[in-house]
C-alpha cells in the first residue's frame, strides 16, 4: 500500500488544482480552500477505510482492492506492485513537491482575485471557436515536433499502440482537452478583454505545472497501470518542457486572436447569445 500521506496529497492537489481557476471569481472558494483541500486528501485516502472501519471491514477491503478505487485519486493504481516496490521515499517527496507546486498557485490566485473584483463569466460563441482554433494550432505544433523528432511512437506508445498514426490522435486528444481547459482559466482569470500578453503568459504557465504533474505523476502511473511497466519516477527532459510550453504559448495567441475576431462579428462581450448580462 503507498504511504498514507501519497494518497491525501495527490486527492489534495486534484482538488486544489481544479479549483484554482474558480478561486479566481468565487469568493466562496477562497474563503472554503483549506476546507477543500483537506476534503480532496481525505477523499484520496477513502479506500484505506477497512483499516480503522469498525464495520464492514470486508466490503470497504474488497472495493479497496478493486480497479473502481481509482475514484478516489487514483488509489487503487498507487497501491500497484510496481509503484509499491518504488522507492517510497522519493515517490512521497514527489508527491509534496506537487502539493506544494499546486498549493503556491491557488494562493497566488486567491491573493491576486482578493484585489479584484470579477463578475462570474458566461458561455459566447467565440469560445467554441477559439478552443477548436487552439486545438488545431497545438495540434500541429505538438504533433510536428514529435513528428521531426521521430518521438510520434513514443506517445502512441501512451495507448500502447506504436503507430505514426495513434500518435497524432493521441496528441489531438490532448490538444482539444488543453485548449477547453485553457478556455476556462482565461475566461476566469480575464476582466473585461482578454490580451494577447495575458493569454500567453497564461497559457504557458498552465503548461509548464501540466509538464510537472504529467511527467512526474501522471505518465508512470498510466503506464505502470494499463501496462504493467515498472514505475519510474522522472521530471522529464526540458525539451520536453519547452515544447509544452511553446504549445500552452500558441493555444494563448490563438485563442486570444480569435475570440477578439469572432466577438466583433457576434455580441460584445458581456453580453451572451445577444443578451446582456444584468
Amino acid at each position: 500500500m503507498a504511504q498514507a500521506l501519497v494518497h491525501f496529497l495527490v486527492g489534495a492537489s486534484f482538488v486544489a488544482l481544479l479549483a484554482t481557476p474558480f478561486a479566481l471569481r468565487y469568493e466562496t472558494v477562497r474563503r472554503h480552500g483549506l476546507a477543500l483541500v483537506t476534503a480532496g486528501g481525505v477523499w484520496g485516502m477513502l479506500p484505506d477505510l477497512h483499516h480503522v472501519a469498525p464495520i464492514y471491514g470486508g466490503p470497504i477491503r474488497t472495493f479497496h482492492q478493486s480497479v473502481w478505487a481509482d475514484l478516489f485519486a487514483f488509489h487503487y493504481t498507487l497501491d500497484l506492485d510496481p509503484v509499491r516496490a518504488y522507492d517510497s521515499d522519493q515517490i512521497g517527496l514527489a508527491a509534496v513537491l506537487v502539493f506544494l507546486g499546486v498549493a503556491v498557485v491557488f494562493t497566488l490566485a486567491s491573493e491576486w482575485s482578493g484585489r479584484h473584483e470579477l463578475e462570474p463569466f458566461e458561455l459566447r460563441y467565440e469560445m467554441v471557436g477559439g478552443v477548436a482554433g487552439g486545438a488545431v494550432v497545438s495540434t500541429v505544433l505538438l504533433g510536428g515536433i514529435f513528428q521531426l523528432s521521430g518521438r510520434i511512437d513514443d506517445v502512441a506508445a501512451i495507448v500502447g499502440r506504436e503507430s505514426v498514426l495513434a500518435g497524432w490522435v493521441v496528441i489531438a486528444m490532448f490538444g482539444v482537452l488543453a485548449a477547453g481547459v485553457f478556455a476556462v482559466c482565461i475566461e476566469l482569470v480575464t476582466g473585461e478583454s482578454i490580451r494577447v500578453p495575458t493569454a500567453t503568459a497564461v497559457g504557458m504557465l498552465g503548461a509548464a505545472q501540466v509538464w510537472l504533474i504529467a511527467t512526474t505523476l501522471v505518465v508512470p502511473l498510466w503506464r505502470t497501470r494499463l501496462f504493467g511497466a515498472a514505475f519510474r519516477l522522472s521530471i522529464g527532459d526540458p525539451a520536453g518542457l519547452g515544447t509544452f510550453v511553446l504549445a500552452g504559448g500558441a493555444i494563448g495567441v490563438t485563442y486570444a486572436t480569435l475570440t477578439e475576431a469572432l466577438g466583433k462579428r457576434g455580441p460584445r462581450r458581456g453580453e451572451s447569445l445577444g443578451h446582456p448580462i444584468e
